[in-house]
């Protein structure tokens, strides 16, 4: 099986949208193709996730043309488990998501967990048909206040959570869903686990598909969430084009006046 890797893909060297991968500390992206029983990191940080429980012939699928990875949404079923990801201070967390059902509840996207509370999570089914982000470490303003980011239907939408102090905001495809100004700042506890699609390998787990996935520790700007959405899931891998310079002949019918003879007038065509 192929076993594609950071470096067959763009990254901010070689990205067509260096800017994009400013402050990326996770990158999984399982439309750019299956790589079995590990999910990789193309952030460079080598911190690739760990399939359990999952069928690699069947959980990774074809969807709208890409690979996806599918979860079953039953309790002691699939997930994904990788290194725990700090979020101090900036941070921005985007995703590709096409639920398998719009009304399951109570269902993790991602977690960060330790002494079975949530450092950082991301939850559907908290708010009927509702994304929310949560967490039960934290200074400030509670990040989940008016957090909810509704999802109508079964189809990939593109959602973002983007924190700079002063501004908390949510996207759906591009589009600010809400916008609080608020400051906060979220404990990261020792001894953490980190997940996709459970809160730990017990319960709660997603009935759904997640794709390009990024973690960065920066808030990013509406105008680069919509320039990530409008890329679709993946576009932020293409490389740059470095076109080579061409010599490009003149028309045939034409003859510099040097090259035709001697003693003739630039311009005249030689007898």
């Amino acid at each position: 099986m192929t076993k594609p890797s950071w470096q067959d893909f763009g990254t901010h060297d070689e990205s067509a949208y260096p800017e994009l991968w400013d402050g990326v500390i996770g990158a999984w992206a399982p439309c750019l193709g299956p790589t079995g029983s590990r999910l990789h990191d193309h952030s460079r940080r080598n911190n690739w996730g760990t399939l359990n429980n999952m069928v690699l012939a069947t959980d990774w699928i074809l969807s709208d043309g890409q690979y996806a990875l599918e979860f079953d949404g039953v309790d002691n079923g699939d997930y994904v488990e990788a290194l725990p990801l700090n979020l101090i201070g900036p941070f921005t967390i985007s995703f590709w998501i096409k639920l398998g059902d719009i009304n399951q509840t109570f269902k993790y996207i991602f977690s960060r967990v330790a002494a079975n509370d949530n450092d950082y999570s991301i939850i559907y089914g908290y708010v009927s048909q509702s994304l929310e982000f949560y967490s039960g470490r934290f200074s400030g303003t509670n990040p989940r206040t008016n957090s909810a980011i509704t999802i109508p239907d079964t189809k990939w939408h593109h959602i973002a959570y983007s924190y700079r102090p002063g501004e908390w905001s949510g996207y759906r495809d591009g589009v600010r869903v809400f916008s609080n100004a608020v400051t906060f700042t979220l404990t990261m506890s020792a001894g953490a686990e980190f997940y996709f699609a459970t809160f730990r390998p017990l319960a709660s787990r997603l009935l759904g598909a997640l794709d390009d996935i990024k973690f960065r520790s920066r808030g990013l700007n509406a105008n680069q969430i919509a320039a990530e959405y409008q890329l679709g899931r993946g576009g932020m891998y293409q490389r740059r084009r470095h076109p080579s310079r061409r010599y490009r002949p003149e028309p045939p019918t034409f003859q510099a006046a040097w090259a035709r003879g001697s003693n003739v007038l630039l311009g005249f065509q030689q007898p």
